[in-house]
């Protein structure tokens, strides 16, 4: 289900894409009406789907640590990164934000213009996503042995660092 959802909504990306002309394509278009249109009918929409989906990876994950959910949350993750250099190159990055008047649409804009992980390579990406799936692994299922009792057997005796389970 994942896979699928993530795929159409990248599908209809891709095919909205191929039908119209992006800012990158005739920056001349892309003035403040434009902007506003497409930052809350266009990217909003596709943005919420995608981020939607790399929780609800992440969630399954962190929730049932197999290699399968490893592998689906890096890729919700690399789809996810994908699409924001895509909005980047083709949008963000080209509007003049100096000639809008919207301080509100300006202020988002700006915050855009900051890829954060999504600026990393694909290869990266990938390295960065499956060392915390690593790391949540490891605190997931580690285990420490008691104070009063230090030299015990951990995978019978230890205590989980998460209290409660």
């Amino acid at each position: 289900m994942l896979r699928l959802s993530l795929l159409s909504v990248l599908l209809l990306s891709l095919s909205r894409a191929q039908d119209e002309t992006t800012c990158l394509d005739d920056p001349d278009m892309c003035d403040e009406e434009f902007a506003q249109d497409w930052l809350d009918n266009v990217y909003e929409e596709e943005e919420r789907a995608l981020l939607e989906e790399v929780s609800q990876a992440d969630w399954n994950y962190n929730v049932d640590i197999t290699a399968a959910n490893a592998a689906a949350s890096t890729q919700a993750k690399l789809e996810y990164s994908a699409y924001n250099k895509e909005v980047w190159e083709n949008y963000i990055n080209v509007f003049d934000l100096d000639s809008f008047e919207d301080e509100d649409l300006v202020r988002r804009l700006e915050k855009l213009q900051i890829l954060g992980e999504s600026a990393l390579p694909e290869d990266d990406l990938e390295i960065l996503s499956d060392t915390v799936n690593e790391m949540v692994n490891i605190y997931n299922t580690a285990r420490v042995c008691p104070y009063d009792n230090q030299d015990c057997d951990e995978a019978t005796e230890g205590l989980p660092l998460e209290p409660g389970k």
